[in-house]
């Protein structure tokens, strides 16, 4: 499993976004943002046309990502929205999330092979996220 964080060194973004902005709302040039993920998708050695976003609230929903979502949030228009959790048990899929003060947590079961990004921030935390993530993995994959 590769995973990796970011820092604000390498992209081509301008101002008070340098250099590696990734977020499409804050205003920077798109083209810069798109730059900066193809970047970051070579540096860690995937496609960043397989990248999939959501459109995170701080709240404890889920979805469950497939190869039906490459792109999204992306390279194409997207329907995750309001998760603040990604899941798969598909290998090749990068799963993208954001965080600024808020806590970043994985999720791997190796017997399953599945794996799951959650963003938790404290709405998130006080809604118990991590274990509501952790149930819904059980659920829906079988991961114990």
């Amino acid at each position: 499993m590769i995973h990796g964080f970011s820092t604000r060194l390498g992209g081509v973004s301008e101002g008070y976004l340098g250099s590696m902005n990734l977020s499409f709302t804050r205003g920077d040039d798109r083209e810069h943002v798109l730059e900066n993920h193809r970047r970051f998708a070579r540096a860690l050695g995937y496609d960043e046309n397989k990248l999939v976003f959501s459109n995170q609230v701080h709240l404890t929903h889920f979805h469950k990502v497939t190869k039906e979502d490459y792109g999204k949030g992306i390279t194409r228009e997207s329907d995750i929205i309001e998760i603040d959790g990604l899941v798969t048990d598909e290998p090749g899929i990068p799963l993208i999330t954001f965080y600024a003060d808020c806590v970043p947590l994985f999720f791997y079961d190796p017997v399953k092979q599945v794996i799951a990004m959650a963003h938790s921030g404290w709405r998130g935390t006080v809604e118990r996220i991590g274990s509501k993530m952790i149930a819904y993995m059980g659920t829906e994959y079988g991961c114990q």
